[in-house]
């Protein structure tokens, strides 16, 4: 029995081939040779190829590795030489402060001293004087030590620590403006809320505190006696611009960028000399930043000083 297979397909025999021409009385058996003997060394090809390309991928792997070694090292050189900046900066910010720390101090022993020589004459002129003078000093000292307080809560302060509360900024600097009185009295300084009653922002009300009080206390130290500080707030796209303006002495434009720099405080005496170590507006830049906001200067020697700081209605 003959299996008949269709029209020209070959099949396998061994290492014969059987194959039909569709015609059942013509067919012929065709010899071949097999390549079973060839198999052994495509496989050989194949796996020295698969060999290859590993050692290519491996070889570029480690080129990706050195190259990143090499940036790592250098990001952690660049990190150690930044480190070692902020490092002598703080030494040097500290020693700054210890200095200013020690002046208001030695200030109210001194005053204190011609306070109880005054006393045993009976001068109330002079009693009055020196009395003015010690508590001016402690003043100092006290804004001193909380702004190097506040100063060192920013330093590991996030935006998620920040405490959130719906503030009214008219009545908020109602309250600081209470803590100047005898400033604005003694230099005869007008201090004006023109910051509209309905003004509410969502802010930490602490840092607002802050801020504030800074500006205030800057504005009048180089407002001169008979000046005037205006302060006033508006609503810009989604912020609250707030200004503190004065018509004091101005500040020269090379003396302003120096400002704002925290490994090198700045800082110049007063219409009255009033001290200062230049940490206030440090710290009024830095809280404005977490709060959202920008703090901006524009200043004109001898026309006065604008501060702008800027915050987000919603944090």
């Amino acid at each position: 029995m003959i299996k008949v297979l269709p029209p020209d397909k070959p099949c396998k025999m061994n290492s014969q081939q059987f194959y039909t021409t569709g015609n059942l009385n013509s067919f012929g058996i065709r010899t071949f040779s097999t390549e079973e003997g060839n198999i052994p060394q495509r496989k050989k090809s194949a796996f020295a190829k698969r060999n290859s390309d590993t050692q290519n991928e491996t070889h570029l792997r480690l080129q990706e590795l050195e190259e990143l070694n090499t940036n790592l090292h250098d990001r952690a050189e660049q990190e150690k030489i930044k480190l070692s900046e902020v490092i002598a900066g703080n030494m040097k910010f500290l020693s700054i402060i210890a200095h200013d720390l020690r002046s208001p101090f030695c200030s109210i022993l001194a005053g204190l001293e011609l306070l109880k020589s005054s006393l045993a004459n009976y001068n109330i002129d002079e009693i009055e004087k020196y009395a003015d003078f010690a508590y001016n000093s402690t003043n100092r000292a006290i804004a001193l030590m909380d702004n190097l307080f506040s100063w060192a809560m920013t330093q590991n302060l996030q935006q998620n620590n920040i405490s959130l509360t719906k503030i009214n900024l008219h009545e908020l600097l109602c309250n600081e403006i209470e803590i100047f009185e005898s400033v604005l009295r003694q230099k005869n300084i007008q201090l004006i809320n023109s910051i509209a009653p309905y003004i509410t922002v969502n802010s930490d009300s602490q840092m607002m505190r802050t801020i504030l009080r800074n500006l205030i206390s800057n504005a009048t130290k180089f407002t001169n006696p008979g000046g005037k500080v205006n302060i006033s707030a508006f609503e810009k796209d989604d912020f609250i611009e707030v200004e503190v303006e004065d018509n004091g002495v101005g500040i020269p434009e090379n003396v302003q960028t120096e400002l704002f720099k925290s490994n090198q405080l700045f800082s110049t005496k007063g219409t009255n000399n009033e001290q200062g170590t230049g940490l206030g507006l440090i710290l009024c830049k830095e809280y404005t930043e977490l709060l959202g906001g920008k703090l901006s200067i524009w200043s004109k020697p001898g026309i006065g000083s604008r501060f702008t700081f800027t915050l987000p209605m919603r944090l």
